[in-house]
């Protein structure tokens, strides 16, 4: 982002559409979002391409949707969600110092239910190794979007669980142990 006579310019890169044009917004806009209460949005428009700007806990977060025009007056395009600290920007309008941030998106893991799956658990805190490859599943094999997973006791180590959406209905996360260099490696896998 970079301060232009009473313009912010903004523009982004990312994996998938490489880096975008510049999208020009006018200061007084972004102003309003960082003096006026949480929740409020103000909307501009560059060259055909949109942008919604609002505040929410401490971030400015910024809905950019590019999009391109063909002559047989079709329109194609993508959207671009990026956040920034309120407090970057107020110093960018302030101070006119280009500022480069790496916007991360939040991972998206699914919310996992574990009451029912209590003895279980206290069986794998004995083994650090279980214990080890138990904490990897946790951040690694539910890694779907907006989902309520229940994990239940299962026998040994292993668990049944059951989703709220249906899509997998239900399922088994599963101990597996093997050897590596001589070594025993223990790894649960999601079974449906």
């Amino acid at each position: 982002m970079d301060y232009d006579r009473g313009y912010i310019g903004l523009k982004t890169v990312d994996r998938d559409h490489h880096s975008s044009m510049r999208f020009l917004l006018a200061d007084h806009l972004l102003l309003k979002v960082l003096n006026e209460p949480e929740g409020r949005s103000a909307f501009d428009s560059d060259c055909g391409n949109f942008a919604e700007v609002w505040r929410h806990k401490g971030m400015l977060t910024f809905r950019l949707v590019w999009l391109n025009s063909y002559p047989n007056n079709s329109v194609r395009g993508f959207v671009q969600y990026v956040s920034v600290p309120k407090e970057k920007v107020a110093e960018l309008l302030d101070v006119h110092t280009p500022l480069r941030y790496l916007y991360r998106p939040p991972p998206r893991s699914a919310k996992i239910n574990a009451i029912h799956a209590d003895t279980t658990i206290k069986r794998i805190l004995n083994n650090k190794r279980i214990k080890r490859a138990f904490s990897k599943a946790m951040r690694d094999c539910f890694r779907w979007p907006e989902e309520e997973i229940t994990l239940e006791n299962d026998g040994g180590h292993n668990f049944y669980f059951i989703t709220a959406s249906g899509f997998p209905k239900n399922g088994g996360l599963i101990l597996s142990n093997t050897t590596r260099n001589g070594y025993p490696c223990f790894y649960y896998s999601v079974h449906t």
